[in-house]
């Protein structure tokens, strides 16, 4: 139990020691929105990598995908006795263009190979980045148009595994990313140079597969519709339907001027065309550029032009804040207003006081001898332990101490903690170690950097695999294995003299049996002989 608390006890101590590994009392950050109109113009959210500051926004336009519609039909539900096929959301076949190479990679092509449980990349600009790291070796990765890093087959792995971390260039191969791109590297390290996304990193336009949807004269609107929404897509681009006063409106998921319907009849068939869905020029008929097409979102972030694909998880915009733009948000403004959190940090300093009283406490009680009501004593289990006899002293003096260090900080109770008249720690004064964390949080830091170094010194001369409680441990568990061991040598011993008497006891009463025999023998011949 000692050795459980011990360890609970220095967890906290380390959440509050800035150069141990387990450093919890960062401080966190809060985002707030401020706005002059009645509805939500957006949500924000903050991680501990925010700045704190003030951003103003102006949402110019939002994101959003193509939509295309059909003529109104005479029924949904009936059978339109069309036959044909049309790809949607993709070519007819996958295919890359505007191809520019380098030394480093001189083919970029494509492949039907997918590893299983991957989609096909969608169709987008790519980026084949390749970098040097710090042991010469060769690097490379693939990222899309906004930077993202692509999860492609993990060529190292033994199994069919994806990731979009750097890894080692297969120098001379043909690599295939299991997701319908491919990459032949150069087979000269000499001509490589380190190339990125934003400074002539090699790069194909690729354009994805699309899904072909079959369509027989028993089909109605509702089953096109269903066809469409069930159909496999690649990454980016899924396309939905739905039916809208007997119309069906066809709609990529994804949002962004670059997520096009990519919608056309094949061999020979013309069922888009008769639905009204497109012109006999493939063009989209129903069909108006101001609310249709697709388009990216467009705002300013304090003055700054910003443009973006999609409207929420929008991440990489303002340092450690997520933005999510609300649908009828275009044309307002709002103020985002990062502030720091004392959150964290007071909770890390509110459990080590729990865990420090905890252990204290548990220590008082163990070291006790309580006087009975029958005039006898129970001795706790550490009262012959003078190590912990002066543990609480010493921790109480610890932590009453004065500690110089870079801040204005040098005693506990500047920050609100104080004993009480039990002698546990409380923080006395909430407010005053909020405010102290949220204004001074330096000060802070660097106070407890002190006490917490002082304090976990000497908590490490009990803790660990060489440590004071493990060492009593080890000890009263020889001390047990001794006595057990005399015990059982004993145990043996009044087990072998059980059988000696056992024996000797049984040899007796064979003897006295047979004397007896001889007794009645006697008897008998003297009556016999009387007689």
């Amino acid at each position: 139990d000692l050795s459980t608390k011990f360890e609970g006890f220095q967890s906290t101590i380390k959440a509050l020691l800035k150069t141990d590994p387990f450093y919890s009392m960062t401080p966190g950050r809060t985002a707030s929105v401020n706005t002059t109109a009645d509805q939500t113009v957006l949500t924000a959210t903050a991680d501990s990598s925010a700045i704190v500051g003030s951003y103003a926004i102006n949402i110019l336009q939002l994101a959003r995908g193509e939509t295309a519609r059909s003529d109104k039909q005479s029924y949904s539900d009936q059978n339109l006795n069309l036959n044909g096929s049309f790809v949607i959301g993709g070519a007819e076949s996958r295919n890359v263009t505007n191809v520019t190479l380098d030394d480093a990679i001189t083919n970029i092509g494509t492949s039907s190979t997918f590893i299983d449980g991957q989609t096909e990349l969608g169709s987008n600009n790519y980026y084949v980045e390749t970098r040097q790291d710090e042991d010469g070796q060769w690097q490379f990765r693939i990222v899309d148009e906004n930077g993202q890093a692509m999860n492609i087959r993990n060529n190292t792995s033994t199994t069919d595994s994806v990731t979009s971390n750097w890894q080692d260039i297969p120098v001379g191969e043909t690599y295939d990313t299991g997701r319908g791109l491919t990459v032949t590297f150069g087979a000269d390290t000499n001509l490589y140079t380190a190339k990125y996304r934003t400074d002539g990193a090699a790069s194909p336009s690729y354009e994805a597969q699309g899904a072909t949807i079959n369509i027989t004269e028993q089909d109605s609107l509702e089953d096109i519709a269903d066809l469409i929404n069930s159909a496999d897509y690649a990454e980016g681009n899924e396309i939905s339907a739905t039916i809208v006063d007997k119309q069906l409106i066809i709609k990529t998921t994804n949002t962004g001027e670059t997520k096009s319907l990519d919608a056309k009849d094949i061999n020979g068939g013309t069922v888009l065309q008769s639905l009204g869905l497109v012109t006999a020029t493939g063009d989209y008929k129903n069909y108006d550029a101001n609310t249709d097409s697709a388009r990216n979102a467009h705002f300013t972030v304090n003055g700054l032009d910003v443009i973006r694909s999609n409207n929420s998880n929008i991440t990489d915009v303002i340092t450690g804040v997520n933005l999510e733009l609300e649908p009828d948000s275009e044309g307002l403004s709002a103020t985002v207003k990062v502030a720091a959190d004392s959150t964290d940090p007071f909770g890390a300093v509110d459990a080590f006081v729990k865990k420090f009283n905890e252990i204290t406490k548990y220590i008082s009680q163990k070291i006790a001898t309580v006087k009975n009501e029958d005039e006898t004593y129970t001795r706790g289990g550490l009262a012959d332990d003078v190590t912990f006899r002066l543990f609480n002293t010493d921790m109480y003096a610890t932590l009453n101490g004065k500690y110089e260090n870079d801040g204005e900080y040098n005693y506990l109770y500047e920050l609100g903690l104080e004993f009480n008249d039990s002698n546990q720690l409380e923080i006395t004064d909430s407010t005053l170690l909020k405010n102290s964390l949220k204004n001074n949080y330096d000060d802070v830091e660097s106070f407890f950097e002190k006490l917490m170094g002082t304090l976990n010194g000497k908590i490490s001369t009990f803790t660990g695999s060489t440590g004071y409680v493990e060492t009593a441990i080890d000890t009263a568990e020889n001390q047990q294995k001794f006595y057990e061991d005399r015990k059982s040598t004993m145990q043996e011993r009044l087990e072998l003299r059980r059988t000696q008497l056992t024996n000797q006891y049984l040899q007796m009463q064979m003897e006295i049996e047979a004397l007896t025999l001889t007794q009645q023998s006697l008897y008998a011949g003297m009556i016999n002989l009387s007689s």
